[in-house]
């Protein structure tokens, strides 16, 4: 599962009902997360979807093109966990 992030002028959280610039939806493709969105099924603000993944425990896991990218910045290019 991937989060999408999607930009607005305004518009309400599905959760707390304030109202974003941004919101944020999990799904498998940008298409079904467009859809979700659309048919009013997802879409958080960044605070509530940062509780939900807390919440539910949710792990995040780096693409191998983004992991790559973030132990050069760190200085870690072998690959393995400090």
């Amino acid at each position: 599962m991937n989060m999408f992030a999607f930009e607005f002028n305004e518009v309400k959280c599905g959760c707390c009902n304030w109202e974003v610039t941004h919101l944020y939806v999990l799904a498998n493709s940008k298409k079904e997360a467009r859809r979700l969105l659309k048919d009013g099924d997802a879409g958080l603000c960044g605070s509530c979807m940062c509780d939900l993944l807390t919440e539910e425990k949710y792990e995040i896991e780096l693409s191998r093109k983004k992991r790559g990218g973030w132990e050069k910045l760190i200085g870690n290019e072998s690959g393995q966990r400090r």
